[in-house]
């Protein structure tokens, strides 16, 4: 069962991941901290849920936060 908060085994300094990461739409891999929008990582303020990427954020492609359907959502 994953957690919302997740440690990340090769993202040592921003080894968290928020809630909001986790039920995003765009989020291609939990453990590896990947997403459309960053497809080279999720900045730490992101996915630490220090700032909401409800906003456009540099280097996000234009993609932003999208709650997933509940359908889509990984088990907590």
């Amino acid at each position: 069962m994953l957690h919302p908060l997740r440690l990340f085994p090769s993202n040592v300094e921003a080894n968290l991941i928020g809630a909001r990461c986790a039920e995003c739409l765009h989020l291609v891999d939990l453990v590896e901290g990947l997403c459309l929008a960053f497809p080279e990582g999720i900045p730490k303020d992101l996915m630490q849920d220090r700032i909401l990427h409800d906003q456009p954020y540099p280097g996000d492609h234009g993609i932003r936060y999208e709650r997933a359907p509940e359908s889509q959502l990984r088990p907590q």
